[in-house]
């Protein structure tokens, strides 16, 4: 699907870049909102890169900017997404480097709830 961006996101009440968004098929009925974030440093593993992620992950979903759009194949059921992922990387075009992470919306949702914090202002 059509990628948008660059663009400016307020997370956590911080100005942050955003180069680009868009939806990416996962596999059969697996539709991910992707967020894509320029970084001075790349974390090297998933576990550390999901802290980075996470305030991205979690306004898109307070936000609703994963709804934006859905897809529709011809025969089938609507496609809504079921994850949102973001993408860290330093570069540009072939001397990029990076690392993506994900999460479903089930664990998004789970992850909230236990942080019991409000939510965070765009």
């Amino acid at each position: 699907m059509a990628v948008n961006g660059p663009e400016k996101w307020v997370v956590n009440g911080v100005s942050s870049p955003v180069a680009a968004t868009y939806y990416l098929a996962l596999g059969p009925g697996q539709l991910q909102y992707t967020i894509e974030v320029p970084m001075a440093d790349v974390p090297d593993t998933e576990a550390a890169a999901l802290p980075v992620a996470w305030p991205y992950i979690r306004h898109a979903f307070e936000q609703k900017l994963y709804q934006r759009a859905s897809i529709k194949k011809i025969g089938a059921d609507v496609l809504q997404p079921s994850r949102i992922g973001v993408a860290l990387f330093h570069g540009e075009a072939a001397n990029a480097r990076g690392i993506r992470v994900g999460l479903s919306l089930e664990e998004i949702r789970r992850r909230i709830a236990d942080d019991g914090s409000p939510a965070s202002s765009p």
